[in-house]
């Protein structure tokens, strides 16, 4: 019996990594499940090509990118503009995220389709890409709350 203890605990051990940015740790190593709720840093755009009608995933330079903090009392706040506002996310799959913040419209009310890719967060636009071709953003976590 102590073989096999001793020796699931090495196969744990051997299997188990740090190298994987993408998956934010637990207190016990495991990856969390996706959820909404944590701190997000924009990481890259998907952009729509007008000429080819296809889109691509571009990379965001950090002077652009921001961060969204989702808290479970359903407030959110967005760095960058340093935005306070809250959030509705009903179904699961939909967001509506509404701020009142200088030098924007009051309020500012936007809506996302969520989705998750490799641990990361999407937030796509409900009627496709914009008028300037802005399709959707990912969406990194860099803190769990």
């Amino acid at each position: 019996m102590k073989k096999l203890v001793i020796l699931l605990s090495l196969m744990v051990f051997a299997c188990s990594s740090d190298d994987d940015n993408n998956i934010v740790p637990q207190g016990n190593n495991e990856p969390q499940e996706d959820t909404l709720i944590g701190t997000w840093k924009l990481i890259e755009f998907n952009l729509l090509d007008h000429n080819t009608s296809e889109t691509q995933w571009w990379s965001v330079p950090e002077w652009i990118s921001h961060t969204y903090s989702f808290n479970a009392d359903f407030t959110v706040t967005q760095t960058g503009y340093d935005c306070e506002g809250t959030y509705e996310n009903d179904p699961a799959d939909y967001l509506v995220r509404t701020f009142d913040c200088p030098g924007f419209p009051n309020p500012d009310i936007q809506e996302y389709i969520i989705s998750f890719d490799n641990h990361n967060l999407i937030l796509a636009k409900p009627d496709g890409c914009d008028e300037v071709g802005a399709c959707a953003s990912k969406y990194e976590k860099v803190v769990s709350n």
